[in-house]
């Protein structure tokens, strides 16, 4: 299995090249070149299985054994589906009316992303380790399409992604997408009442969508043989339901807040991948439609092209008076709390009629958006562990507006590479950067190191303490890397940092030792691998109900 840029500028690379990058060199996204087709037999014998048991099937499909064996590459996803709250990792809850929500939202940061970024952590974790090489994290301020610009600059210059190794968490990574398949491989088979009918049967599966990366998941799902039916569903930042109905990839005069913040993007990028499959991998018309829309950020679909993609895709978009209204709903047929984003699904279910068997998928817990719930006068379930949030400081260094981005990125990444160039004499080409957190976290580092280590000489296997060191199938703390004072860590530390991405903040929840971040929950501490000290926030104007729903 190799992986091949969607505009056809690069060389193919294999999986590991594919989830070391971001952006390929010629400016697409890494596909992988043929899509495996699953026969019924398959389909039958897949039906019984549990979630993670699906991820490993279907990653075992784009990662070659010799890259990594399939009892590793089983290890290593049970490994990252071992914190979450839910026995079976996603649960269905059946509602009323025949609504049916797939709570993607049990892990540690209550979103979906938890699902494919704790197995993206193993295997990064994996490879790094064999490499003897490790991370570090750069992270900006601003909404999403506003982030991704400089980081297309960044990963634009091939010489310098290639010089600091840069590569990108967001579902530009291949392995982000390559995890969310199974969700609709697993919905269907939750849904789907028999596959013993002469037919198999057909599921319809609602995606709430911002940068596309759930409904390319969806798109490839079905080209593997899954039998569904995709409904893509947008708030009032509409151009992926403009695009499925009339043709019109286009740009708005600016992004709309909505109350499904998270899906307020004007740019999504992963359409790059959908139109790719769609055209029967012609790398040629998509550099082509792709160059057009990134200089004029207007785009009429050719006949042929959006055709297909309005026989591939449903759509719909929701104002905020109908996620509100969903919410309500939901919650007075069920006693159930939704999310926003999931509301919009929800709208939806309750909006159009159904003939067959339908899944709503809910990418994020409704506790993470107390505003919402307020508005639509329900009382919100707060977690103990997002309450404890509001009791810790929170420290970072923004981008700010008006500054130039990419130049400002730029200048950190050599300055941290000189530093880590500095410290250890190593050569920058021998560490991976990844476009993330932009802050400094050495006093933390200085301040946690001396502590950190004195708890581990006194107790090898801490468990509910503030650094959690101890996984579910380690009895000691890992070597993980050496840096400066070459102090241990374990994967926990390393794939459970997470971060406030929109606000540009840090925080560490006492009693698990994570932060909490639903933009990119894989974070590493740096150069030390060292565990932020729980401390109280500075939530400025900002009440604490918007600072946790920025997902």
């Amino acid at each position: 299995m190799e992986y091949v840029s969607t505009r056809g500028g690069t060389r193919a690379v294999d999986f590991e090249g594919a989830l070391f990058s971001g952006y390929a060199p010629d400016g697409g996204l890494f596909m992988p070149q043929h899509i495996p087709s699953l026969d019924r037999d398959t389909l039958q014998r897949w039906s019984s299985l549990s979630y993670p048991e699906l991820v490993k099937e279907l990653c075992s499909l784009f990662v070659p054994a010799r890259l990594v064996p399939r009892n590793v590459l089983n290890e290593l996803i049970d490994r990252a589906f071992s914190r979450f709250r839910h026995k079976n990792v996603v649960h269905l809850s059946r509602l009323k009316d025949g609504l049916n929500v797939l709570e993607l939202w049990h892990g540690v940061t209550y979103a979906f992303k938890d699902l494919s970024l704790s197995c993206t952590g193993q295997f990064l974790q994996y490879f790094l380790e064999k490499k003897k090489k490790h991370v570090n994290i750069l992270v900006a301020h601003g909404n999403s399409d506003e982030i991704d610009e400089p980081i297309k600059e960044l990963f634009a210059d091939v010489d310098f992604a290639g010089k600091y190794n840069l590569m990108s968490l967001n579902s530009v990574n291949w392995s982000r997408i390559m995890v969310q398949i199974a969700h609709f491989f697993y919905a269907y088979f939750q849904c789907t009442p028999s596959l013993d009918t002469t037919q198999l049967p057909m599921v319809e599966i609602v995606v709430p969508t911002g940068g596309g990366g759930n409904i390319t998941a969806g798109c490839i799902a079905q080209k593997m043989g899954l039998p569904i039916r995709l409904i893509t569903v947008v708030n009032s930042n509409d151009i992926v339901h403009r695009t499925v109905q009339h043709g019109d990839f286009s740009l708005a005069e600016s992004v709309k807040a909505t109350l499904a913040s998270a899906m307020d993007i004007q740019e999504p990028y992963n359409m790059e991948r959908i139109l790719w499959l769609l055209s029967g991998s012609d790398s040629c018309l998509i550099k082509t439609l792709m160059e057009q829309f990134n200089i004029s950020k207007r785009l009429k679909l050719p006949e042929d092209l959006h055709r297909k993609l309005s026989e591939t895709l449903g759509s719909c978009s929701a104002s905020d008076q109908d996620i509100v209204g969903a919410m309500r709903r939901c919650w007075e047929e069920n006693q159930y709390l939704l999310c926003p984003h999931s509301a919009v699904a929800a709208y939806y279910h309750y909006s159009r009629p159904r003939s067959i068997p339908r899944c709503c998928l809910a990418p994020a817990s409704a506790a993470k958006f107390q505003d919402a719930l307020l508005r639509a006068g329900l009382v919100p379930q707060i977690p103990p562990e997002i309450t404890a949030l509001t009791a810790m400081e929170t420290r970072s260094t923004p981008l700010e507006r008006g500054q130039h981005w990419a130049q400002v990125l730029r200048g950190r990444i050599e300055a941290v590479a000189q530093q880590w160039e500095a410290q250890t004499g190593k050569a920058t080409s021998s560490r991976k950067l990844k476009e993330c957190d932009f802050q400094d976290l050495s006093p933390a580092i200085k301040q946690t190191r001396a502590s950190f280590e004195h708890k581990l000489k006194k107790k090898r296997a801490l468990k509910k303490d503030n650094y959690r060191l101890e996984s579910a199938d380690r009895k000691s703390p890992v070597d993980l890397h050496r840096g400066p004072g070459a102090p241990l860590c374990t994967e926990w530390d390393i794939c459970h940092l997470e971060m406030f991405f929109l606000l540009g903040r840090v925080v560490c929840m006492p009693e698990t030792g994570n932060a909490t971040d639903p933009h990119f929950p894989w974070l590493e501490q740096l150069e030390q691998g060292v565990s932020l000290p729980p401390t109280p926030p500075a939530l400025g104007k900002e009440s604490s109900s918007t600072w946790l729903s920025s997902y």
